[in-house]
């Protein structure tokens, strides 16, 4: 479960970066954001559920990547956050009571799991 926010902005957005540096989850248009160690998990939640193929994974996954590295662009305190902390995209399908990782971007490689 992570908390969501609409906005990158104002007292929901501060307390979502507060979640953040504590690692717990944050989720904003459909791009989760997952804390861990010595990484930040960049997961594209995608609604359709079967049918994984390169061209859907990709598109999904260079749309997370473009969220993401806009706001990281724009927020001194999502970068504070992030740190040297390496950044893995992945595509998840969400089924509602559990998800599957289906894509991992790696570089502009699309790598689809074992679905």
């Amino acid at each position: 479960m992570s908390f969501e926010v609409q906005e990158p902005a104002g007292e929901r957005w501060d307390l979502a970066l507060q979640l953040l540096r504590e690692g717990q989850s944050v989720t904003w248009q459909h791009v989760c954001l997952r804390p861990e160690p010595e990484r930040l998990l960049v997961e594209a939640v995608s609604s359709w559920q079967s049918g994984v193929t390169e061209k859907r994974a990709r598109d999904d996954l260079i749309r997370a990547r473009d969220l993401f590295t806009g706001l990281l662009a724009r927020d001194d305190n999502l970068r504070e956050i992030v740190g040297s902390r390496a950044i893995r995209y992945e595509l998840v399908i969400d089924y509602g009571n559990g998800s599957v990782l289906a894509a991992t971007l790696v570089g502009d490689d699309v790598r689809i799991e074992g679905l």
